[in-house]
């Protein structure tokens, strides 16, 4: 059990307070993601936050099936679906410039990667070393055709 599951929110706080929002089942601090409830299997992660997704966002929430990344975010973060081990779709937007390391570490149930732009446009993508560690095997959907990623 999270601190978040033995806690009744008080959602007057919440809106009250600039810092805090609660939104469909969420808890944000400024940027920062604090709780998705359980229940959520799929989420958006949208510019009206931040345009690069910090580390670790969505690490360890384990009821996430499918993620889409919305246009505009330009970069993915380290470790951003660390375990997450229900993951077995995430929709990369065309705007992403960068991946950094480990984005799907521990995500042994990806299938596909959705990416919304060409196979080219993907390879320009600047990707650390390690950004595909944990992926076998990982269906890569490009607008002009599929292909096969391995770690």
């Amino acid at each position: 059990e999270s601190m978040f599951d033995l806690i009744t929110c008080d959602t007057e706080f919440i809106v009250q307070n600039d810092m805090f929002d609660f939104i469909d089942g969420c808890l944000y601090y400024n940027e920062s993601l604090l709780y998705l409830s359980p229940s959520i299997e799929e989420f958006t992660i949208t510019t009206e936050r931040f345009t690069e997704i910090p580390s670790r966002y969505l690490q360890e929430e384990d009821g996430l099936k499918k993620v889409i990344i919305e246009e505009g975010i330009t970069k993915i973060g380290n470790a951003l679906f660390y375990d997450c081990d229900g993951l077995t779709t995430v929709v990369i937007p065309s705007t992403v410039v960068e991946i950094e390391d480990y984005p799907f570490a521990l995500c042994d149930n990806m299938k596909d990667i959705y990416y919304n732009g060409t196979k080219d446009q993907w390879d320009s993508i600047i990707k650390k070393d390690n950004w595909k560690h944990s992926l076998i095997n990982v269906v890569l959907h490009c607008n002009d055709g599929d292909f096969i990623i391995n770690e």
